[in-house]
């Protein structure tokens, strides 16, 4: 690390107010997925498999998403994914079937392009904030 990136990691666990040396361990050990204190730090590649992993576990957030965007992904009309979400269990039945399409990858990928990472990987705000420490793209986010 050079001079300006001693700085910046000062400046940031200033900012935050987190600890200095926890923070320069991890990002030392080129670590691409941690937390200090009350931040996560992960790298691009760490959060959109997070985000993958968290909602193939969950089929009935996947089906709450907007009709008009799920029928990106689905061979199914607006009206029929309305319908569906209307019904007692439409909202498994719809996120089965994204599942199931073999899409899930792509469908978070637009989600998280479309609204940040900060709502797909936390509830605290929804905010994020990206910066480059050590050569290593994070995205970090109070959780």
């Amino acid at each position: 690390m050079n001079l300006s990136e001693i700085k910046e990691i000062i400046n940031l666990a200033n900012d935050l107010n987190i600890c200095k040396h926890s923070l320069f361990e991890e990002i030392g050990s080129e670590n691409n997925n941690f937390e200090v204190e009350e931040y996560r730090f992960l790298t691009e590649k760490e959060a959109l498999t997070e985000c993958i992993n968290m909602y193939e576990c969950d089929e009935y957030i996947l089906g709450c998403f907007n009709a008009d965007f799920i029928e990106d992904y689905l061979p199914l009309s607006y009206d029929d994914i309305k319908i569906l979400q209307e019904s007692e269990t439409g909202y498994s039945i719809i996120g089965k079937l994204i599942l199931n399409s073999g899409k899930l990858s792509e469908f978070i990928k637009e989600y998280i392009r479309l609204d940040g990472y900060g709502h797909a990987l936390h509830s605290y705000d929804g905010n994020y904030e990206e910066i480059t420490l050590n050569n290593i793209e994070y995205i970090y986010f109070k959780s």
